[in-house]
C-alpha cells in the first residue's frame, strides 16, 4: 500500500477551493477516517474500486459473469456491487458493460506521471498564484509518493501543498514538509468521544499534529472546519476550536467550509445508503454566524467562508 508509486483516484483542473491561485488537485485513495459526511466514499479505500450507475444498468449481470476473480456480486436491488478489497483494477467488467454503466475508481500513478499531468497547467500557476494540491482521501497517508511528487514538482518551480486530515504518524509529516510552505487541515470535532463516533478515529494524534506543524516553522496552516448542521455546529465546539487555534504558531487563516450533498451519487453507485439523509446544508447566514463566533475568539486573524473572507 506505501510505496513510490501512488494510488491515485482522479486529477482534476483549474479548481479556486483548494488553495491560492487556480489548481491542479490530485485526489488520492486511502484514508484511516471514514467521516458520515464524506463528499468522495470512493476515496476512502486504498483498493480499486468499481461502481455502477444504476441510470445506465441493465442488470444483464455480464459484468459479473465476467469478473475473473469474483470482486462483483448482486447489491441491493440486484444491481451489481463490488466485495470491498476484492478489485484488483483490471477493468473487464468495464469493457464487457453492453451499456457503459460500469466506474472504476483508481488506478497506480508513478510520481513522473503525476508531475507531467501536473505541469501542464503551468502557465496557470504563474498569472495567478496557484499550483497543486494533493487531497484525498488522505494524501499523507501515501508519504513517499507524496513526498516524490512535491520534490520534482518544485524542480520544475512548481508549488504544491497537502489538504490533510493530519490523522497519520508525525513521521509522514516529516518526508513531505520540507516540500510545502503552507498546508491545509481540517478541525472536524474538539471532543475526542464525539469526533471518533463521528469519523472513526479519536482526535489526539490530529491535534498534536497540528501543533507539532506550527512549532516546526516555515510552513504556514490554514485550519478548515467542515460544518454539518446538527452534528458539529454549536457555538461550544466553535468556540473551542477557535481557542486550540489561538495557540497555533504559523497559522494564517480559519475557514469554514459548508456541508454538502455533491457525493450521494457516488454512494449510490458504490451501492451503499447515503449517510446523513436528514442533513440540510447550512445556509450563509448560518454560516456567517459562526463564523462571528470565531472572530470574537481569534482577533486580528482571517476567517473565511468557502474560500471567501468575512470576518
Amino acid at each position: 500500500m506505501m510505496g513510490r508509486d501512488g494510488h491515485v483516484l482522479r486529477i482534476e483542473r483549474t479548481s479556486s477551493y483548494d488553495g491560492d491561485g487556480l489548481r491542479t488537485v490530485v485526489f488520492m485513495k486511502g484514508c484511516p477516517m471514514h467521516c458520515l459526511w464524506c463528499s468522495t466514499p470512493e476515496s476512502q479505500s486504498f483498493s480499486p474500486e468499481i461502481g455502477c450507475d444504476q441510470r445506465k444498468c441493465q442488470k444483464c449481470h455480464i459484468c459479473i459473469n465476467e469478473c475473473p476473480i469474483s470482486a462483483l456480486t448482486l447489491g441491493q436491488e440486484k444491481f451489481p456491487f463490488c466485495q470491498p478489497g476484492m478489485c484488483n483494477g483490471c477493468g473487464i467488467c468495464i469493457k464487457k458493460c453492453p451499456h457503459n454503466a460500469i466506474v472504476k475508481y483508481g488506478m497506480m500513478m508513478t510520481p513522473e506521471e503525476v508531475v507531467h499531468e501536473i505541469s501542464k497547467d503551468e502557465i496557470f500557476y504563474f498569472h495567478s498564484g496557484g499550483g497543486f494540491t494533493l487531497s484525498g482521501g488522505e494524501a499523507l497517508s501515501q508519504p513517499e509518493f507524496a513526498a516524490e511528487v512535491l520534490r520534482l514538482s518544485l524542480e520544475r518551480g512548481i508549488r504544491g501543498t497537502a489538504e490533510t486530515s493530519c490523522c497519520v504518524p508525525w513521521r509522514n509529516f516529516e518526508q513531505v514538509l520540507p516540500y510545502m510552505n503552507e498546508i491545509y487541515t481540517d478541525i472536524k470535532h474538539m471532543d475526542t468521544i464525539e469526533h471518533e463516533r463521528l469519523t472513526g478515529q479519536r482526535n489526539e494524534l490530529i491535534l498534536e499534529n497540528i501543533r507539532k506543524i506550527g512549532e516546526r516553522g516555515g510552513t504556514k496552516i490554514i485550519v478548515r472546519l467542515p460544518l454539518i448542521p446538527g452534528i458539529n455546529d454549536s457555538d461550544e465546539n466553535m468556540k473551542a476550536t477557535a481557542a486550540f487555534c489561538c495557540g497555533l504558531k504559523n497559522l494564517r487563516e480559519i475557514e469554514l467550509l459548508a456541508y454538502h450533498r455533491l457525493g450521494a451519487e457516488t454512494y449510490r453507485k458504490l451501492g451503499r445508503p447515503v449517510p446523513l439523509p436528514y442533513v440540510e446544508p447550512p445556509t450563509f447566514e448560518k454560516l456567517l454566524r459562526k463564523a462571528k463566533v470565531i472572530s470574537l475568539v481569534v482577533k486580528n486573524l482571517p476567517v473565511k467562508i468557502n474560500g471567501v473572507r468575512v470576518a
